[in-house]
């Protein structure tokens, strides 16, 4: 029987597993929506800010770890409310309890697909940003040390101090 009664909240008269599922994929949405201005404003061909003392690199890191905040937490969540149904499921199953079916539904599916998206996502802007780090070392080269650093060191074919030679 389908009703028009609108509920007075979202989150009354439900599981506690349902409200925090709830709670921890808006937090994912919020986290994610946040990170996107930092993520635009730190792409190397946008010129909204200048790039004086590494800003958009700053911008970059730290958008890809609200990211990767937003994704676990919302991988919690959904792992959470997955195994909770799948017990729920097997319970059904096994003891034979008809009525109300709990099964996975294609908005899961989507919500994983999505949190699968913002992991990558966040994995992708921390492991090019090691990247560019590890690229920029190599390009200054090997430090130059003076020869006299290097005077404390016995090679072969070295005089020693009785003049003989050794090699």
């Amino acid at each position: 029987m389908w009703t028009c009664d609108s509920p007075l909240s979202f989150l009354g008269d439900l599981p506690v597993e349902m409200v925090v599922t709830r709670a921890v994929v808006v937090i994912t949405c919020t986290v994610c929506i946040l990170a996107i201005p930092g993520l635009i404003c730190g792409m190397r061909c946008t010129k909204l800010i200048s790039d004086i003392q590494n800003q958009k690199v700053k911008l970059i890191l730290s958008s890809g770890i609200l990211f990767l905040f937003g994704g676990v937490s919302g991988a919690v969540g959904l792992l959470w409310y997955g195994a909770d149904t799948l017990i729920k499921y097997r319970q059904e199953v096994k003891f034979g309890i008809p009525g109300v079916t709990y099964e996975l539904g294609f908005s899961y599916w989507l919500a994983a697909g999505a949190v699968a998206c913002i992991v990558t996502s966040a994995v992708t802007l921390l492991t090019q940003h090691c990247m560019a780090q590890r690229k920029a070392d190599f390009r200054s080269g090997p430090t130059v040390l003076p020869l006299s650093h290097w005077s404390h060191l016995k090679y072969p074919g070295h005089r020693t101090e009785n003049g003989q030679t050794y090699i």
